[in-house]
């Protein structure tokens, strides 16, 4: 099973149901590799639906890297899982927040070269 299979297995699965886990944490070092600014994000916040626009209209060059595509796939299952819902992109810092519950709040940075 990989990422991909696994965001198709828990989409609908919260955290409250299964634990935050070392594959959701792979997830979350795969997003961080995603230019926001390739994705043409024009909010400072934004949130899972909106992303979703973004990702959607996104047309891929030639030059993409398979690592590219698959990272912007993966993004794409999180956004429209049940079980990142609670996640907030802030792109003006190049990072995002996914809120566990009310308790847990995890910052992932933004690792693009750009």
């Amino acid at each position: 099973m990989d990422v991909i299979d696994y965001l198709n297995k828990c989409q609908n699965v919260t955290f409250k149901e299964m634990s935050f886990n070392e594959v959701d944490a792979l997830v979350l070092a795969m997003i961080s590799y995603v230019d926001f600014n390739e994705l043409k994000v024009d909010k400072k916040k934004i949130k899972n639906v909106d992303l979703i626009k973004c990702i959607d209209t996104y047309k891929p060059s030639r030059n993409d890297s398979e690592r590219k595509l698959k990272y912007l796939k993966v993004l794409s299952l999180v956004c429209k899982s049940k079980r990142f819902d609670k996640a907030i992109f802030f792109n003006f810092k190049k990072q995002f927040i996914l809120k566990i519950n009310n308790n847990t709040e995890i910052i992932v940075y933004n690792a693009s070269q750009n």
